[in-house]
């Protein structure tokens, strides 16, 4: 069974590529759901993101009821599972994957031993892939 949730993420991405949709299955928008392990909060302020189809992307984050908007560009790699964000000099590379085109998961690792995931869908106003239209819900 273990074996099977281990290859939903790759069989995912295969559907996606032969329907169209591949790497831009993630532009639109994505709202934050939860981080786990839950203490790992302090680690992701991020409330919600938008990936545009020019490759650029907005996000707001929250902290301390301080809200900041930060834009930049990004890059995908659909089959490293790979998300790079460029932003004020800065270059950010994260483990990210699209599961069933309604939930983003995106892997921080903190330290050797410890990672943090951040669970984002989303909003009900995106429930359409922007590249082929077809619906997410």
């Amino acid at each position: 069974m273990n074996r099977i949730y281990k290859l939903l993420p790759n069989l995912t991405v295969g559907i996606m590529l032969i329907t169209g949709c591949g790497p831009q299955i993630l532009q639109g928008s994505w709202v934050t759901r939860e981080v786990h392990p839950p203490s790992g909060q302090k680690h992701y302020n991020l409330a919600k993101v938008t990936f545009n189809k020019d490759m650029t992307f907005e996000s707001v984050s929250i902290k301390n009821s301080q809200k900041t908007i930060s834009k930049g560009t990004y890059e995908y790699d659909i089959w490293k599972k790979q998300l790079t964000l460029h932003t004020k000099g800065k270059e950010l590379t994260y483990s990210a994957c699209v599961w069933w085109g309604d939930e983003l998961r995106v892997e921080k690792t903190i330290s050797d031993t410890k990672k943090i995931t951040l669970f984002m869908n989303r909003p009900q106003s995106a429930k359409k892939c922007p590249h082929c239209g077809a619906v997410l819900e």
